[in-house]
């Protein structure tokens, strides 16, 4: 029961390297803007299995506090086995596909030759 919710807060775990010790953490970059951008981008990564740290330089933490976001943006590493495949992730260019003409299945179909 304890691992029931609504919405559950499973993250990913930080890998283990050989050793057995966790990997390295590397930066993957600084996000500013709201806590939901924030928010969509840790999500982004952990629907892929990416763990994600978040550091707040100069004062961040603070100012999420007193005003809700970070004003000087978030810090954030991933495990430096993941990086480049967090960057590929975060970098997905969605580019909108023009719709085919659709013709209506009575209407015969043209040769070059007819108007």
């Amino acid at each position: 029961m304890k691992d029931w919710s609504i919405t559950p807060d499973k993250k990913p775990e930080w890998p283990l390297g050989g050793d057995g010790e966790k990997i390295a953490p590397a930066f993957l970059e600084r996000k500013c803007g709201s806590r939901f951008d924030l928010d969509m981008e840790i999500g982004l990564l952990a629907a892929y299995g990416i763990p994600v740290v978040c550091s707040y330089p100069n004062g961040g933490e603070f100012s999420e506090l007193i005003l809700g976001y970070p004003v000087s943006g978030a810090d954030l590493y991933v495990p430096e086995t993941l990086l480049e495949d967090a960057r590929n992730i975060l970098s997905c260019d969605l580019a909108e596909e023009e719709p085919e003409a659709v013709r209506p299945p009575d209407e015969p179909e043209k040769e070059d030759g007819d108007v």
